[in-house]
Order: structure tokens, then sequence, then C-alpha cells
């Protein structure tokens, strides 16, 4: 079928992304410090407050920023994201393109080149335009997996260091090539050079490169030339002071986990996994910038619940957003897999279990309680009260009184990504293995690639629309099932080759919407285009859409946005 592409604009739009996750950080002359995060790229004032989080809204190459760069000046700024590189200069409001690319991981400004470390090599534009592009590919071992990606750059007397995925390499204008020295680990997070030294920190520890040694065996992420000596952001333990002359030391620091770090004048900024922090000051106080957003930009689940959003996350739990603030729900494991409301209750499928969240109070069932496995994919809440629950080894009836396993009545015990409850009360249980229509006392019916209802039989998503059932499969796009008198007839809406995600198909404002892989699409009734809404969530990975009290709530892989009332994405 017809895809057309709908061009979302960005004014109307509120992004929310979490700033927790720091890959870059650099303070500037102003007092202001820039931060690279997996939500955007945040400028914090001298409080150290947000003035400001740029994401893909804001022409950012993709919300998670890899990489930045700034003029000796202070005046540009240079981005490096998943699809390429833009650039901002002094008195602008909106980010420009640069240079499309592959994942940014590194950029350096030489002279008036930029280097682009990609995942598969080098690029080398213009800083100014982007024009005069040279590309030097590092060799792919297709038996090792994916393309290597540069992590780093460090200028050094016989060339340009280059830290990658698969070992340092040597960059000299006209090529790549092996660089001597032995590292710890081929995955190289950074390299560094000041005077005669240069170093290399991996995932097995940091070596000192032409010397042959091993000056720590902690995982370095970050490092920085400092007075006598150099500092290293660790995985796991800190921050170390390597001197030039004398043993390594542990340095007081907030957090074990440092990722990024950068100077400027007498300001030290370090990124963490819990944010930025920053030091004026020789000796001064290492200070939280403040973090904003919801706890993870992977948000895997959204619920509605007046003007209260529950949000899941895959990797840090459930948090609620209301009035304007953002408040982790505690008890809740951290990899979430679908939301319900009913009644006073909200339920959270996850990887430990079915919980009940209620007056602040959360209770989990496990398989002990009667589930068929702990490990729970979907959960719908049930006209009559209670909620249908899919687990990884298939459905189940939760209610106060208890837990009913449908498999035990007969229904497949197979992995159930998808539950849903039909308008005549008929429970519906998507699979791996296909659509099944379970009523008691009634024979299992299942609609699968076999019987010429769908193009996959790994079902994530059911909606109904009437008499119509929309089912959202994970590589066989969106299929429409119609009943007749007799049987089933299925129609083939399109698009066939999208990847619908849990829980990603909604009806609303006349339209059947699709969080998928590839963005949001949405089809119009009595039309046969679907329409894909480019931009409509901070991420392309888009994973839920809900509406509620005028506004279009749409998540993604990289954080959530707003859109408003006069607005559908």
């Amino acid at each position: 079928m017809t895809l057309l592409l709908a061009l979302v604009l960005a004014p109307a739009v509120e992004a929310f992304t979490s700033t927790a996750d720091v890959r870059a950080c650099r303070p500037l002359a102003d007092g202001r410090v820039l931060a690279a995060t997996a939500g955007g790229l945040v400028v914090y004032g001298p409080d150290l407050e947000p003035e400001r989080v740029w994401t893909s809204f804001d022409g950012l190459p993709g919300t998670d920023v890899k990489a930045i760069e700034v003029s000796a000046d202070g005046a540009t700024v240079w981005a490096g994201g998943e699809y390429g590189v833009s650039v901002l200069r002094l008195g602008e409001s909106r980010w420009k393109e640069l240079a499309t690319a592959r994942s940014v991981g590194a950029l350096l400004l030489d002279e008036d080149r930029l280097l682009i470390g990609t995942d598969g090599g080098l690029d080398v534009v213009d800083a100014r335009t982007g024009a005069g592009r040279q590309r030097f590919d590092l060799p792919r071992d297709h038996a090792r997996g994916p393309r290597p990606l540069v992590t780093s750059f460090a200028r050094t007397p016989g060339g340009i260091q280059v830290g990658t995925s698969r070992g340092l390499w040597t960059w000299d204008g006209s090529g790549m090539r092996p660089a001597a020295g032995v590292v710890p680990s081929p995955y190289v997070h950074v390299v560094a050079s000041a005077g005669s030294r240069t170093l290399a920190g991996t995932v097995g520890g940091l070596a000192e490169i032409g010397r042959g040694r091993v000056v720590a065996t902690a995982e370095v992420r970050a490092l920085l030339r400092i007075e006598g000596g150099w500092l290293a952001g660790t995985m796991g333990e800190g921050l170390r002071r390597l001197a030039d002359a004398g043993p390594e030391q542990a340095v007081p620091f907030p957090s074990r986990y440092v990722t990024a770090l950068g100077r400027h004048g007498d300001t030290t900024c370090a990124g963490t996994t819990e944010g930025t922090f920053v030091r004026r000051g020789a000796d001064g106080a290492w200070r939280h910038a403040r973090v904003t957003g919801p706890p993870s930009n992977d948000v895997s689940a959204l619920a509605l619940d007046g003007e209260r959003l529950w949000v899941g996350t895959f990797d840090r739990g459930l948090a609620a957003y209301e009035g304007g603030r953002w408040r982790v729900v505690s008890g809740v494991d951290e990899r979430v897999n679908g939301l319900a409301v009913e009644g006073a209750r909200l339920w959270v499928a996850t990887a430990r279990g079915l919980v009940t969240v209620e007056r602040e109070t959360s209770t989990v069932r496990h398989e002990a309680e009667g589930l068929p496995a702990d490990d729970v994919h979907a959960v719908a809440a049930l006209r009559g009260g209670g909620v249908l629950a899919g687990t990884a080894r298939g459905a189940a009836l939760v209610r106060a009184g208890g837990v009913e396993s449908l498999v035990k009545t007969g229904a497949p015990a197979e992995a159930t990504w998808a539950v849903a409850e039909g308008p005549d009360g008929s429970l519906w249980l998507g699979t791996t293995n296909g659509l099944y229509r379970y009523r008691a006392g009634a024979a299992l019916v299942r609609f699968s690639v076999a019987s010429g209802h769908l193009r996959d039989n790994w079902v994530t998503s059911i909606a109904f629309e009437g008499a119509a059932v929309w089912v959202g499969t994970y590589a066989g796009g969106v299929s429409r099932l119609t009943f007749g008198a007799r049987n089933a007839a299925s129609a083939d809406p399109g698009p066939g080759d999208a990847h619908v995600n849990p829980a990603g198909l909604g009806v609303f404002d006349g339209r059947v919407w699709a969080a998928t892989m590839s963005g949001l699409m949405s089809l119009a009734r009595g039309e046969e285009a679907w329409r894909i809404h480019a931009g409509a969530a901070p991420g392309r990975d888009v994973t839920a859409v809900v509406t509620a009290g005028g506004s279009v709530w749409v998540a993604s892989r990289d954080g959530l946005a707003r859109w408003p009332a006069a607005f559908r994405p």
C-alpha cells in the first residue's frame, strides 16, 4: 500500500528526555557548561540549572548526542549523533545539518577541517560548510560483527591517534594504519596525548602507548590532562589521579561511573551515568547539575490516568508525571513491558512479575501465585474488573480474588506479547505463533500466516475498531481482521514491512495509529495510504502513542513528546 510522508513541524511540541547519561561535557568561557547526553545537548548556566535542552526537534542529528566540539572562541558548537553532525553558531536558535554520517562517536576540529569518527571509519569535511568530504574506512571483519566504531581522537607528533572498538589507529592525512603499541583490550574508549605521553583507555585498562605498559587496570572511559598528571574517569572506580611521577590515587567524587571529562580555565566538568558534575577551582567541591526528565529515555510503555501520565521504561523502572513533576515509583522492576489502568490500580507488566500500584503501595505477583511465568510481556484491563496478562508461557486472568491460568483451560502455553478483551467479551492473545481468540467453553481459534490472515506470526499488538481487529506484528506490519456472519476475512492495509512495537496500536481521532521501529504511522478511516509522521518523537523508534486531556503523547527509545490539542502528529 502507498505511504505518505507527513513532515512534523516542531514549534508546538514539548520534549521530555532524561539528561542523566552523559557522553561528553565542555565548560565555556562565560561559566556555562555543555553536556552531551542521551537526552540531548544541555546548556547549563553558571548556577548549573539547565537553560536549554536541544533535541532532534531543534535540528540535532538525533537526540542521543555522542560527541561535541567547540571552536577556540566558543562561538561555534558541533554535535555528533546517530545520523550525522549538526552545527550551531552563536546567536542562532536552531541547529543546521553539516554532514550526514553513520553513527558518530567522536569529533575533532583540525584547523578548518572537522574530523568525524563514525561506525565505519573517519570522515573529513570543511568545518564551516561540510563540503569537500573525504572518507577513510576502517577494514571490516564480518566474522566479528558490526563495523568498527571510532570513539576518540588525539593529536600526536606522529599524526592523529584514532581510538576505535577494534584497537588504535593512526591517521596521517592520507590514510589509516594500525598504530604501534599494545593495548589491554581492543575496545578503546578514549585516547589522549600530552608532551611525550600518549594514553589509551580501554575496556581492559589504561595503557601508555609506546612504552608498552599498563598504567591502570580499571575500565577507563575519559582522560583529562591536569597539572602534574592526568585525571582518569572509570566505570566502577570513580575518578583516579595518575601522577607523572608517583602512584595512582583515588580522587573523592560523588559517582563511581565517570564517562566524560572536560576543562576550560579553572572549571572542570565530569559526565557520569547520574548526570553532570562541575567543579570551580582546583580545590572546589563537585556540584551536581540538575537532571531533567523521566528516569530513562528508553520508554517502553505509557498509560494515562486522568492528569497523571504513567511512564514505563526498559531499564529504569516506572515513573509518574503529574503537575509538571516527575516521580519515580519504588517497588517495580527496572524493565517495564506494559501498563494498564484499572480503576484506582495501575497494573505493571515487568520482567520479574506482575505489579499493582495503588495508594503508593506496590504488590508483586509471581509464578508462585499462579502466573504461567514471572516474565510478564503484556497486560490489559478488563471491563468487569481485573486484568488479562500475557507471560513468557501463556496468559492468565488476574483479579482481586486470585490468578486463573488460561493455559490450564485450553489457551496456548506460548510466549504471549499482546492481550486484549474484545467487544463481545472474547479474549485475544497475540503470541509468537499467531493470534488466538479464546472463549471459555468454546473452541480455540487461531489466525496465522498459514491461515492467510497475517504476514507474520509474532503478534505484538491488538486494537479494536468496531467489528475490525487490528493486529500489529514484529516483522509483518499491520493486518486487519473483519468478521462476517460465518468467518473472518483479512484485509491488507499495509505497510507490510513495518516492525510494530508491543502495545503499539491505538485507535483515536478517526485513525489507527501504529508505533513502529521506523516511526509513527497512521491510517484514516476510508483511506488506503498510511502516513509516516516523521519527527513525531525525539527518537525514530516509536514505542507508544496515547491521547487524553487535549494532548497526544508519543514515546520512543530516545524520550517522550507531547503535542497540543490543536495538532495531531
